[in-house]
């Protein structure tokens, strides 16, 4: 049983745990009794993982935490300023949709440092923002604020969510919340080439990606392998969430990497595929990313100035 986003707040964490939708806690969820007037209209068919304020720890063990009924806060007096995280465990293959946090931020300074952020740690210990443009302001009331993502968990991602507070200041987190599409349906297909960067892939750009570039391209029809002409119309139809691919890179020059995301994303934080000076032949990698509801894709290029690849996506199947 999915539940909506306010009834996720108020019922508490006992309730919450039964409709599958769990704080990590197991404790309060954000907001109790009258404060549930902050929460915003849930979106139809998403579900929401709560984050209390129990949640939240500092990052360095030796600092104080001060729980309010108006949220987490800092106790200390040699560290003024640290960060609050809580970690989240997502459902491989969810989707992303947004993330909201509420925050206190009473005073300018505290609104300086306070505001939140989301990001993707991997294996190696290092932390990649996912999205970090909340922009709350100095108030005296809880503030709240959502974002909109498109972002498929894959496996072994573990996700963070955080914020700066300052000591001696009312800077607090009250709670936040991750709305996601849980359990897609996956379908597969027999393999497609959707992309070749080195035919003819009107009305989309072709050519090598060049470091510090990015492309948009469609991915929801089947090309032909020699002439780059599309065969089979919407062989990812309308209404796909994200595809299965695999990536395979060409004709490489210096060091360089490609980061395959959803079409529309702004900024790139993690590679799909890398390549060092000297490579020869071809490097494939597989994947899952999301795609917006124009079945579109953006393949952003980074390393050395100067580096450079053709690249080739290939389609095994999509979710819905």
């Amino acid at each position: 049983m999915e539940i909506s986003r306010r009834q996720a707040i108020t019922m508490g964490a006992a309730g919450v745990a039964a409709s599958a939708v769990t704080s990590r806690a197991g404790r309060a969820a954000p907001f109790d009794g009258a404060d549930a007037a902050l929460i915003p209209p849930a979106t139809p068919g998403l579900s929401y993982l709560t984050i209390s304020r129990y949640d939240f720890f500092p990052d360095d063990s030796t600092m104080g935490r001060t729980i309010h009924p108006s949220g987490v806060g800092v106790h200390s007096t040699s560290i003024p300023i640290n960060f609050f995280s809580a970690s989240v465990q997502l459902p491989v293959g969810a989707i992303i949709r947004e993330v909201t946090f509420w925050m206190l931020l009473t005073t300018a300074s505290a609104a300086v440092f306070g505001n939140p952020q989301l990001v993707l740690a991997v294996p190696d210990g290092g932390l990649f923002n996912v999205e970090s443009t909340f922009n709350f302001s100095a108030s005296p009331a809880i503030q709240t604020q959502t974002r909109a993502l498109n972002r498929v968990v894959s496996r072994g991602e573990a996700y963070i969510l955080r914020a700066q507070l300052v000591a001696g200041e009312t800077a607090r987190i009250v709670g936040a919340m991750i709305g996601y599409v849980g359990s897609p349906l996956f379908v597969p297909i027999v393999p497609v080439r959707a992309y070749d960067s080195r035919l003819d892939m009107s009305p989309d750009a072709n050519g090598p990606l060049t470091s510090g570039s990015n492309r948009t391209t469609s991915i929801a029809n089947s090309r032909d392998l020699v002439t780059g002409a599309v065969t089979t119309p919407n062989a990812v139809p309308a209404g796909a969430h994200a595809v299965a691919y695999n990536l395979a890179i060409v004709n490489m020059r210096g060091d360089g990497f490609l980061t395959m995301t959803p079409g529309g994303t702004a900024t790139l934080s993690t590679a799909s595929i890398n390549w060092g000076a000297g490579t020869s032949g071809a490097l494939s990698n597989a994947g899952i990313v999301a795609i917006d509801a124009d079945r579109k894709v953006k393949t952003f290029a980074g390393g050395t100035p100067g580096s450079r690849t053709d690249y080739v996506v290939d389609i095994a199947g999509y979710y819905v």
